[in-house]
């Protein structure tokens, strides 16, 4: 029993941290990781990722923790495309009708994880 504990621990350690290949209908499928860290003073409403920079409607990730993802939370995002450079942007809601949003582009080598952290809004830095 122990033991297949720590096999599912160690799977969802191997998604998180370097990627994963699943299968699905007997075809292997490759996949990167996301995970964008809230380092900001300011919650984050949406994350969205686009390959072309305009299909921005249509990959959107509503962020539903309460109210956002709040300050010192982190959002994991298991992508099912990869060995692609991806754009993303995150979008910050102030009072009022006002949107702030901040963008980045980043290559999502198959079976790695990419983290963006954000420091403040307009700030923020891609690690491999």
């Amino acid at each position: 029993m122990n033991s297949i504990k720590i096999s599912v621990l160690v799977s969802i350690f191997i998604s998180i941290v370097g990627g994963c290949a699943y299968q699905d209908g007997g075809e292997v499928k490759l996949t990167a990781n996301l995970i964008l860290e809230n380092h900001s003073d300011e919650t984050i409403y949406a994350l969205r990722v686009s390959e072309d920079n305009e299909s921005w409607g249509d990959n959107r990730f509503s962020i539903q923790y309460p109210t956002g993802l709040p300050p010192g939370v982190k959002f994991y995002l298991t992508l099912e495309t990869c060995d692609k450079t991806i754009d993303m942007r995150i979008d910050f809601f102030q009072l009022g009708t006002n949107l702030f949003t901040d963008t980045e582009t980043a290559y999502f080598e198959c079976n790695r994880t990419v983290t963006w952290r954000i420091t403040s809004k307009g700030e923020g830095k891609v690690f491999y």
